[in-house]
């Protein structure tokens, strides 16, 4: 993901995004030393395989070796949430002897301000 996608997912425009009325040079100036200020801020980073609701009961019966199910099938991709927001899906993936995740489809700015409001998350985003 580049700046101007990581700007976009943050819902703010990029350097390439046509200048708004009330723009100017100062004031794009200053948008400059904030961005970069912001580039070397860390957000956290999260994949979901899935997720499970379980009653109480059952939560107290997990032990080592218990298996929990997922609503979510290997073939369906993962999600890549950045700052509790679901900005991508993709694929799992083996790097050097770590897990990684190959980024397939990035969500939509619609599908990003969807996800950051809601827990219940679409299999996949609609094509568009």
């Amino acid at each position: 993901m580049n700046s101007s996608d990581f700007l976009e997912a943050l819902g703010k425009p990029s350097a390439s995004d046509p200048p708004r009325q009330g723009d100017d040079a100062s004031a794009s100036g200053l948008n400059s030393k904030t961005l970069d200020l912001l580039l070397d801020v860390e957000l956290p980073v999260t994949v979901s395989f899935g997720r499970a609701q379980l009653p109480l009961q059952d939560v107290l019966k997990l032990s080592a070796g218990s298996i929990v199910e997922l609503n979510r099938t290997i073939s369906e991709p993962v999600e890549l949430i950045v700052n509790n927001c679901v900005i991508a899906l993709g694929e799992v993936v083996v790097v050097e002897g770590n897990y990684g995740v190959r980024i397939r489809q990035i969500a939509s700015r619609e599908n990003r301000l969807w996800t950051s409001s809601d827990s219940l998350l679409p299999a996949q985003f609609p094509r568009g």
